[in-house]
């Protein structure tokens, strides 16, 4: 059967003789004798119309319009495989393609911050407040509810507050209290306690290099305490792991205090060269280790005179801070919330689009699968007036349900996808992908299905439609309430977690600029 041209007369006509077919107790005399007369709750009404088809819809009418011909031709109702074989196909299609890419989008995204954050948080450095089990141990009790970070080697922080290595008091750090220690800090989770061979190479140097020592090295293995008094000022300067910082902590004034008897120039170089000839050869693999990781995410630097000295910005730290358009800055804030709100205004179109399908599968009267009659030809359309079971079953399980499902996904990958971005040029660029991403649906349904699909079969069905009650002006505002909500609890929560982008900028600062939020410079004040 072919579609037939319909006037606008007779398509009222059409809608009012379906809505009284489907709840018998309207009058359809009455219905239809003054059409103008019908006030809003009676023309509100949910329906699928086949002209909108998409794969979704594409699905929930092909296996009808097979059955049909299938009854008309042999008369048959019982449904069969080979009316499910083509639209499976390509919902299983699309639900791969679509969960796919929304799963490489999300690997994408973790693997632009999820290395950094392990860097930050569970690696080089880490919150002080995140490890209570080194209060007391490595620092004091009052840090119980510090935000500073830790990028420092423990044996560095501890040399920097010695009393904590002499745990008997005998002013000799031993290696047996140095083998303790490490198994402490090894038990409470600490990646870094090889104490024992960094408390050799001290009793070396300082055997060497400071007269009156009393470290040793051989049979008896044990550091002076006066070690770290007597270089307290080549410890301070081992804190910022990078030499190229040498030149800010003069801008800031702390190496005039250590070194004061030299000139600015002279300091920064002296600094520069304890790195090698003390920090390295001390502190050795774990501040090494440490060294790297800020060479590695600190990115490019750039250098600024100031009070003759080189200070140095890393690219890592302006991303995050510093700049108008920095993640942390107002400006990227602002055009992130624009959109993440465009973001979901996208998909609660989605969700509304599902909510729709699904009322309309649901209320659509059900009819055993061997009843014929579940369809009808009205002016040349297919009109179906019941569901059969087995097709209402595939429509709710097979169709709407994954559709739900991958606006979720997508949903909440696409947060993620434009949270995780760090600059303003790259927001734009992944926001336009996302929304390829919500239209491989459509291009599925144009691509494989198409015009011959639509010629065969959406042009020759009709509106599967069902009464609801009218709803008033206030939904509009409850789905803006919602975008809105979700949209500042999404940034919010992007920002102030423990680990969001505020926490991320405040610990790329301390390791890359030693400065900020950092217990090193703590320690540097000391």
């Amino acid at each position: 059967f072919l579609a037939q041209p319909v006037t606008p007369m007779s398509k009222i006509s059409r809608i009012l003789r379906r809505i009284s077919s489907l709840n018998g107790s309207e009058d359809s005399a009455s219905l239809m004798s003054d059409a103008e007369s019908l006030d809003e709750t009676t023309w509100h009404t949910r329906q699928l119309d086949p002209a909108d088809a998409d794969i979704y819809l594409d699905a929930l009418w092909g296996p009808l319009y097979f059955k049909y011909e299938r009854v008309r031709q042999e008369g048959d109702p019982i449904p069969r495989w080979s009316d499910y074989r083509m639209v499976g196909l390509f919902l299983l299609l699309n639900l791969a393609l679509q969960l796919g890419i929304a799963f490489k989008i999300y690997q994408l995204s973790e693997g632009g911050s999820g290395d950094l954050e392990t860097v930050l948080f569970d690696g080089a450095c880490w919150r002080i407040s995140s490890r209570p089990g080194l209060l007391g141990v490595l620092y004091p009790q009052s840090l119980a509810d510090s935000s500073e970070f830790d990028c420092l080697d423990p044996i560095l922080t501890l040399s920097m507050i010695p009393s904590k290595l002499d745990l008997d008091q005998n002013g000799y750090w031993s290696i047996d209290e140095a083998a303790s220690l490490g198994r402490t800090l090894k038990d409470k989770g600490s990646q870094m306690s090889n104490f024992s061979a960094v408390l050799i190479r001290m009793a070396k140097y300082d055997f060497k290099n400071r007269i009156g020592s009393k470290s040793a090295f051989k049979q008896t293995q044990h550091v002076d305490m006066d070690f770290f008094k007597h270089f307290r000022g080549n410890i301070e300067m081992c804190l910022p792991i990078d030499p190229n910082l040498c030149g800010n902590l003069e801008a800031r004034g702390r190496l005039a205090g250590i070194l004061p008897d030299m000139d600015a120039e002279e300091r920064v170089q002296a600094c520069r060269d304890n790195f090698d000839s003390f920090c390295k050869r001390l502190y050795g693999e774990d501040y090494e280790w440490i060294h790297h990781a800020s060479s590695q995410f600190c990115g490019e630097s750039t250098l600024e005179r100031k009070d003759n000295v080189n200070v140095v910005t890393y690219d890592a730290v302006s991303i995050y801070k510093g700049q108008p358009d920095s993640i942390v800055g107002t400006t990227f804030m602002s055009f992130l919330v624009l959109l993440l709100f465009i973001w979901g205004m996208l998909l609660i179109e989605e969700f509304r689009a599902i909510y729709n399908l699904m009322y309309v599968i649901w209320y659509v009267p059900s009819i055993e699968d061997s009843n014929t009659t579940f369809a009808s030809i009205d002016d040349g359309k297919l009109f179906v007036r019941r569901l059969p079971k087995v097709h209402k079953f595939f429509a709710i399980f097979c169709i709407g349900l994954p559709r739900l499902v991958i606006a979720g996904v997508i949903l909440v990958v696409g947060a993620f996808f434009l949270t995780a971005t760090n600059n303003l040029q790259d927001l734009v660029l992944n926001s336009t992908a996302l929304c390829f991403l919500i239209e491989v649906d459509n291009m599925i349904h144009a691509a494989f299905l198409g015009e011959a699909f639509q010629k065969r079969v959406t042009d020759n069905c009709d509106v599967i439609q069902v009464q609801t009650s009218a709803r008033g002006a206030w939904q509009s505002y409850v789905f803006l309430i919602v975008v809105l909500a979700t949209t500042a609890g999404w940034t919010a929560w992007s920002y102030f977690h423990s680990r969001g982008l505020l926490a991320i900028g405040m610990g790329v600062e301390c390791l890359c600029h030693f400065d900020g939020n950092c217990f090193g410079k703590t320690l540097l004040s000391l």
